[in-house]
């Protein structure tokens, strides 16, 4: 069975239950070049406790939303490079949250470049993820490839969210009316070698319903 899992971010203004102080934009980037790293983990902890961990979108951001002000402890991996541990203070005034990573320096003995299929695609301003290619496919389930992919957040208590945003799940086309506790236990039962492609769908078309475009 291959199955198409699309998640559709909503157009609407959503209120949230927790009240953000600080909405700040993280940029990660290469500390010698500069340039973007989309698709970097990032982690937020306070009082070493975890918060919130997320991926860098396309062009290496993520806007940030968080409760309150103080120290918060950031770590920062991405493929290639040296892990970032920091400690940033963040307030109502934090617009910009830049990090920096720096390449990994190895002596390599020999080098195989092949040319390769990319799992991830822009299309039309949404992003599409091949599975089968993909670090993905090496999950359990499907709750848990939803929990690795990029610009993704699942919350224990069944919520997903996209850029901080309210979602709407579709399976094989087919929209998922469930509570957040229903649809986080429905989707840890489906295998994720059943899944072909993840569509997450920034700007819904019109063809969708009201309450989602």
């Amino acid at each position: 069975m291959n199955v198409l899992v699309s998640l559709l971010s909503l157009l609407l203004f959503v209120s949230s239950s927790i009240h953000a102080q600080i909405r700040t934009d993280v940029s990660v980037r290469d500390k010698h070049t500069a340039e973007p790293l989309p698709f970097a983990y990032v982690s937020i902890f306070k009082n070493n406790q975890p918060l919130v961990t997320f991926q860098t979108d396309t062009n290496g951001t993520y806007r940030l939303n968080l409760a309150h002000e103080g120290q918060y402890a950031i770590r920062v991996t991405f493929m290639g490079y040296q892990k970032l541990d920091t400690l940033l203070s963040l307030n109502k005034y934090t617009s910009r949250t830049p990090l920096v990573l720096t390449a990994d320096q190895h002596e390599l003995k020999s080098v195989v470049v092949t040319k390769a299929k990319s799992y991830l695609q822009i299309r039309k301003g949404n992003l599409v993820i091949d599975v089968a290619q993909s670090p993905l496919a090496t999950t359990s389930d499907l709750w848990s490839m939803l929990s690795s992919t990029p610009s993704v957040q699942t919350f224990d208590t069944g919520n997903i969210s996209v850029k901080n945003q309210q979602t709407v799940v579709y399976i094989d086309h087919r929209r998922i009316y469930m509570t957040s506790n229903e649809l986080r236990d429905y989707l840890q039962s489906i295998p994720a070698s059943s899944i072909s492609r993840i569509e997450v769908i920034s700007n819904p078309a019109s063809n969708y319903p009201a309450d989602v475009s």
